[in-house]
């Protein structure tokens, strides 16, 4: 039997065939360079695998380091090998005593928790895999390193040139937990885990002795549905349907993220059928 062989894609959309393996990526003039390759798994067989290469000056990220470079296994996992999602429960623990172990070091950082554990915590149950926490400065990433660093150090923080971010790794209890900066200079607030964004669009929730700041579910809404996720924008659209969201931001945050108009009239429709009656 003759092995596909899976060629570069350059500087284009994904194909829909090809979603499965490669998650598409937004830049300010183009597309982002998949290279798929093929790698063995635990039982042997080979699975494509996509890798983000040659990131250069202008490229956005679509989630934190985590999902660009740490985290890119899990998707070339097979289905029944990838993390469990973890409870509301795991990341409020996990939080409180990594927020804590800051704490007693002395510091006070200004920092906020992205990715879907955000949304988990605001209420909306969906798939995560670990937490995701954006800070300002890289001194800030160190700061935080240093405080954990009785616990498992899954990456050390250094710097991540192909996705121009200052990057830790730890695990607490079990649970992963990313620390890192994204240091990009974009102009607009819509977006996630760049720019002035996450800085200014959060709410406040409490995991144990602590009030967190978390980004709002609209700017992660579009990075869902950018990346193709049903199972992550479902019960988004579903839960801001049934609890209320802010249009005008949602409106910023599909802009910012470039989102075809067929997903932006998706994403209202579905809004306007959740809503209470």
């Amino acid at each position: 039997m003759v092995r596909r062989r899976w060629p570069q894609i350059r500087h284009r959309r994904c194909q829909p065939h090809e979603r499965r393996f490669a998650r598409p990526g937004k830049r300010r003039f183009g597309w982002v360079k998949f290279v798929f390759s093929e790698r063995p798994t635990h039982r042997g067989r080979a699975r494509p695998f996509a890798e983000i290469r040659d990131c250069t000056r202008g490229w956005l990220p679509l989630e934190p380091a985590g999902l660009l470079v740490a985290q890119r296994d899990r998707y070339s996992a097979p289905m029944g090998d990838r993390e469990p999602s973890l409870r509301l429960t795991d990341v409020t623990t996990t939080l409180d005593t990594a927020l804590t172990a800051l704490r007693a070091a002395g510091a006070d950082l200004d920092y906020r928790v992205g990715g879907t554990s955000a949304a988990l915590l605001q209420g909306v149950q969906l798939p995560a895999g670990d937490i995701d926490v954006l800070m300002a400065r890289r001194e800030d990433v160190d700061t935080f390193a240093a405080a954990l660093s009785t616990f498992p150090c899954l990456h050390p923080a250094s710097w991540l040139p192909e996705a121009s971010q200052y990057f830790a790794r730890y695990e607490i209890n079990g649970v992963a937990i990313e620390i890192s900066t994204v240091e990009w200079q974009v102009d607009s607030d819509g977006m996630e885990c760049v720019g002035p964004g996450p800085w200014q669009h959060y709410v406040v929730v409490t995991c144990g002795s602590h009030r967190v700041p978390v980004v709002r579910l609209e700017l992660r809404l579009a990075t869902e549905v950018l990346r193709d996720r049903p199972d992550r924008y479902g019960p988004l659209i579903d839960h801001m349907g049934a609890h209320g969201f802010d249009p005008d931001l949602l409106q910023t945050a599909m802009s910012a993220r470039s989102l075809p108009v067929e997903r932006r009239r998706m994403i209202r429709d579905r809004l306007a059928r959740a809503l209470p009656a």
